[in-house]
């Protein structure tokens, strides 16, 4: 449920609402985005922290978030400025934990991040992407949609929990766990009641939703290859909204 109200709550701050022509605007926009996909580790060439030095370089990345988030509050509507102040907090706190308080931890978790573990969770990430965006282009009714963006959201948590668990000999670590509490841990207060009726993977299997997810293909959203997740699940969520 946590991985719905990250993606949803970056979705609804780097969307510029108010100031879509604004030049600084879209700067911005593309810029926090760009610092998203490091926080994430999905960026073309991801840092992972495995030692002090690449921590640091990973927290110097990421720093500039929160004040450029603050930033975009002029580019926002009023609701969106709402969503802002709300998720501030936990974006600060979960910095602060991996970059601060935490630092022991956070390199004993990701010195398990082999390549192998990247390759699944590109893999968990890069079908998400690929639903989503089937989900916000092909799909009209507001309750499929609905059940169809929750479902996408536990499926991703399930596959990285799947996939990366087990995946290192260390007792102290669990790479599968940190990663998705720590990609998740941002705007838990945001939409923490919007899939009220899909609130687990396996209420998403009973109801079959799982099973037509799995039938989305790259081949389906080839017209939307280039797009990041974010657009495409706005899109979706408006919908949603406006149905």
């Amino acid at each position: 449920m946590k991985l719905i109200q990250i993606v949803f709550s970056l979705a609804l701050i780097i969307y510029v609402k108010g100031n879509q022509n604004d030049k600084d605007c879209k700067l911005l926009g593309h810029s926090i985005e760009e610092r998203m996909r490091v926080f994430m580790f999905i960026n073309s060439k991801p840092i992972i922290p495995i030692d002090d030095a690449s921590l640091k370089s990973y927290c110097e990345a990421i720093k500039p978030i929160t004040k450029e988030i603050k930033e975009y509050r002029k580019c926002v509507d009023a609701f969106s400025k709402q969503v802002i102040t709300i998720i501030m907090p936990n974006l600060i706190k979960s910095i602060k934990k991996v970059c601060v308080t935490s630092t022991e931890s956070t390199i004993t978790n990701m010195q398990c991040a082999t390549k192998q573990a990247q390759v699944y969770y590109r893999e968990c990430f890069e079908n998400f992407a690929i639903r989503t965006k089937y989900i916000a282009y092909k799909l009209t009714k507001s309750e499929e949609l609905l059940s169809h963006l929750c479902c996408n959201f536990h499926s991703l948590r399930h596959c990285l929990l799947t996939k990366l668990s087990n995946i290192c000999i260390n007792p102290k670590a669990d790479l599968a766990k940190y990663l998705t509490d720590y990609t998740s841990a941002i705007g838990q207060e945001v939409v923490q009641f919007s899939c009220a009726k899909y609130q687990t993977i396996k209420v998403c299997e009973e109801q079959g939703v799982v099973k037509l997810l799995k039938k989305f293909k790259a081949s389906d959203v080839e017209k939307w290859k280039d797009e990041f997740f974010l657009i495409p699940l706005i899109k979706g969520t408006q919908m949603i909204v406006r149905n």
